[in-house]
Parts: structure tokens; sequence; C-alpha cells
């Protein structure tokens, strides 16, 4: 994806969910201009006793968080979202994954003994084992447990992929689907009638147990504060995380009438 698609739509949108002694609070949302370029694949990483980047979790290995014991975790989150025809729905994601590790190689360099986290996935948790992940908490739209048709999802898919899928996944399939379902049900292809027909919705499927699309283009919904399970806690290849609370939308999403998109009122 070559860079000046990034720039497009420079938009940041964070949750970050702190948890003190049991009690849960949840700052509001933050936005932020951002100009980040995006890579379309992957990097690749050859094995290193040093990683090239240690303030990365993903690019991390065991020595050398040995070596430096972390004290501050930074956790990018995005939503996952159309971005008009030229960004790809992860977009708020491969953003905020730049931000977190920009973020912290600026404080790696001040002497901060900082890490960008990653494992906020089912197969990123796979790759790093229960024995390194366990106990770690993450924010995430979806899981596996969470409704039979999350779980039919999640065996379908990996009978199909041979790997677990992410929010990603699930999120995007869920989008399509239920604008297919309006093109159905509205017998048009127009985009606006059929985006009309989605607002009237309450969307129940693998993704989500009752999402509704508002006027400013968000789909709100219920978003999940999980705990990596240990491995004597786990039953199975994929059962790697456990709910710990739910983040209702009133608090999860920014309000409505304190959105700034020209699309409400409209």
């Amino acid at each position: 994806m070559p860079p000046e698609a990034a720039r497009d739509r420079q938009r940041f949108v964070n949750v970050v969910l702190t948890v003190h002694g049991g009690k849960r609070t949840f700052p509001t949302f933050c936005q932020a201009e951002v100009d980040v370029a995006l890579v379309s694949g992957p990097r690749l990483l050859l094995p290193s006793l040093m990683p090239s980047r240690p303030f990365v979790l993903a690019e991390a290995n065991w020595k050398s968080l040995q070596d430096t014991p972390i004290e501050v975790a930074i956790l990018p989150w995005g939503a996952t979202e159309p971005h008009n025809f030229h960004l790809p729905y992860g977009t708020d994601t491969y953003e905020t994954t730049v931000i977190a590790e920009r973020a912290a190689e600026f404080a790696w360099k001040k002497g901060a003994k900082v890490v960008a986290l990653g494992l906020d996935s089912l197969p990123a948790l796979k790759s790093a084992s229960l024995e390194v992940a366990q106990g770690g908490m993450y924010v995430t739209t979806w899981y596996p447990d969470l409704s039979p048709a999350a779980q039919a999802f999640m065996k379908k898919f990996i009978e199909r992929r041979k790997t677990a899928p992410s929010t990603f996944h699930v999120g995007t399939y869920s989008a399509v689907l239920n604008y297919l379902k309006s093109v159905q049900a509205t017998n048009s292809k127009d985009s606006k009638t059929v985006i009309a027909h989605m607002r009237t919705q309450n969307f129940k499927d693998a993704f989500t147990n009752g999402g509704t699309l508002r006027p400013d283009g968000r789909m709100v919904h219920d978003v999940y504060l999980v705990q990596v399970k240990t491995p004597q806690e786990s039953k199975g290849p994929w059962d790697f995380v456990k709910l710990v609370a739910t983040i209702t939308p009133d608090q999860a999403f920014r309000p409505l009438d304190r959105s700034k998109c020209g699309l409400v009122g409209k």
C-alpha cells in the first residue's frame, strides 16, 4: 500500500483500559492526527540473540526480556471498520500498532524500560505460547466463547485455514454478511438504501451479541477484557483466553452527541 493512501485519513481512535485493584476505569476516547506509512506485508524477522527492536514484544526474545525487565507496556488497539475504497478495514489497528511501536522506540532511547505489546490475538498467543503469555490481559472486540455462533465460526475457520481467526477476520465477515443481508432485504444495490436499512437492525452473529449501526457510521457493541489462561486452565489447542469483564457500548465508544462526524444530523 502506498504511503499516500495511508495519509488520506489520518485518524487514531483508541480506548485505554486500566485495571487497578479490581476497579475498572474507562478513560474517554482520544483523537490525534497521525502520519503513518503502512506496509503491505509483515516484517520478515531473522533469529537474533539481541533483537534490533527489543522494545517491540513480537520481535523480542526470552533472553532480551530477561536481561531488561520491562516496567511499562503499551497496548495498541483499534477498530475494525470501513475506510473508503482504498484503505483496509484494519487501518485503525495498523495505525495504532505503528504509533505504539514509535512511542516505545522514543521512550526506549530515553532510557525507559518499555515494550509495545502485540499479544492481542489467538494466533499471536499461539506463537508466544501460554507459558510466556499466561496472566496477560488485553481488550478485544471478540473472543471464541462469546456465543454458539462465535464457536461455530471458530470451528469452521480452523477447519479451512488451519489456524484460529483474529478479530479482524470475524469483524470483516460480520460487516460483509450484514451488508449483503440488507441488500437482500431491500432488494436494492443502492448504498444509501442499504445503509439506511442496516441502521434499523440489531446485529447478532458470530461477531456480536447485539450491535447497532449509528448515523456516524460506527457499529457499537460490547467490548471485552480477557485474560490469557495458564497452560493448566487451557482445555484445547486454541483455548487461550477467559472473560474478565464486559465493557458496554456506552463505556467503550464515544457518545453520538459528541461525534464530530458530518453525517450526524443529516
